[in-house]
């Protein structure tokens, strides 16, 4: 693969990242919205039981996440891998 393959082939994964990078926040912020309640003035409240739950794992290193914890950030790794491998020309 020459120089001009490997430009090209980086920007189509930029693009494609980036895409999925939008597409990941957007689904969280939607589960974040029902996590708690849309105020009057606009603002919103999210539930305290939440709140605790993603202060404590802000703190903790990864490895000390629950098993169960974890399950998350490996879906969100399987997700980006599979973008890759579908722009190496994998299926």
């Amino acid at each position: 693969m020459n120089k001009e393959d490997n430009a090209l082939l980086l920007e189509q994964l930029r693009w494609r990242m980036a895409e999925y990078a939008h597409i990941s926040w957007s689904n969280w912020m939607k589960y974040l919205f029902t996590k708690g309640k849309l105020n009057k003035s606009g603002s919103f409240t999210i539930d305290k039981k939440s709140v605790e739950r993603w202060q404590r794992q802000m703190q903790i290193d990864f490895y000390d996440l629950s098993e169960e914890e974890r399950i998350s950030d490996f879906t969100e790794v399987d997700n980006i891998l599979k973008v890759q491998k579908y722009l190496m020309g994998g299926s």
